[in-house]
């Protein structure tokens, strides 16, 4: 915990790093001994609760072998940052998601496809961003809708990721609202590619 927060002192400690996030991305645990070496565990789309799971798992595996040696059990959490504040760089949270999903799928293993881990995709798609980048666009068209009945609507029919897939594809707000409303699409029902186009 002193050395996640000791990186995040010196990350913020730069200027330009001011609204960084910083969160956990993945993690893996190992059983280790002089003589003989244990499971190793990657944990994907970090979640703490199953890589303690492991972690127990793999202990009661190796003592069940090697009953009479002592273990070290070794875990490793890896951790990433994203941008949830305008700043220098990027003034309006459009641009910030935008940047961001660009900054994030370039880190891909994956080249060429439009892959982007759950562990990233959970912090692009929390209400604040659906609200400010609502609130944003509603502004400069100068609508009088209100910008957290949108967000409520999105976040209610399980359109988070529908939404912020539809900004980082530049498609207004009616449009995105026309496929969650009227078609009923949302992050479990995403409409074919044909849908969008037809907009």
């Amino acid at each position: 915990m002193e050395t996640l927060q000791a990186y995040k002192e010196e990350l913020w400690h730069n200027p330009e790093n001011y609204g960084l996030s910083v969160y956990r991305r993945h993690g893996s645990c190992h059983i280790m001994r002089l003589q003989h070496e244990g499971s190793h565990s990657v944990i994907e789309d970090y979640d703490a609760d199953y890589l303690g799971h492991k972690a127990i798992q793999n202990i009661c595996g190796f003592i069940h072998k090697h009953p009479y040696e002592p273990i070290r059990l070794e875990i490793r959490l890896h951790f990433s940052n994203i941008r949830m504040l305008p700043g220098s760089v990027y003034c309006e949270w459009e641009r910030i998601v935008i940047g961001e999903i660009d900054a994030k799928l370039a880190e891909s293993p994956f080249p060429g496809r439009d892959f982007l881990p759950r562990v990233h995709r959970d912090q692009l798609t929390s209400k604040k961003l659906i609200f400010e980048i609502t609130k944003e666009r509603l502004n400069r068209r100068c609508s009088q809708a209100d910008p957290a009945n949108i967000c409520d609507e999105i976040v209610s029919k399980r359109a988070s990721t529908l939404f912020i897939a539809c900004i980082y594809h530049k498609l207004d707000i009616d449009i995105i609202l026309h496929l969650v409303q009227d078609h009923g699409y949302n992050d479990g029902n995403l409409p074919p590619s044909t849908a969008v186009a037809g907009q």
